[in-house]
């Protein structure tokens, strides 16, 4: 627990970074269950399908999407995963590397 004194003079910031990250996830979680709490009671009063983000939308809603792989790169990973799992098991380059 974080005593008012010690917040105030000794916590470092990194130590902020953690408590403020630390509340982020426990605020986010209350507002989920408020939206779930919302959606059951609107969803089973409605005759059309309604989704969450019907409800409420977040800031955390928001798909990130990053950069689509090329059918290039796609393969050539799948060419490395299948030379790493020959066979349904580990080749012994990988093993001893």
């Amino acid at each position: 627990m974080c005593t008012l004194q010690y917040f105030l003079d000794e916590l470092r910031l990194y130590e902020l970074d953690i408590i403020l990250s630390s509340l982020e996830c426990s605020v986010k979680q209350s507002w989920e269950q408020i939206r779930q709490v919302c959606y059951t009671s609107v969803q089973a009063h409605s005759a059309k399908k309604v989704k969450c983000t019907d409800i409420m939308r977040f800031p955390w809603d928001k798909e990130k999407k990053g950069p689509a792989a090329s059918k290039e790169e796609v393969e050539r990973l799948f060419n490395k995963a299948n030379k790493i799992f020959e066979n349904g098991r580990f080749s012994d380059k990988v093993k001893a590397g």
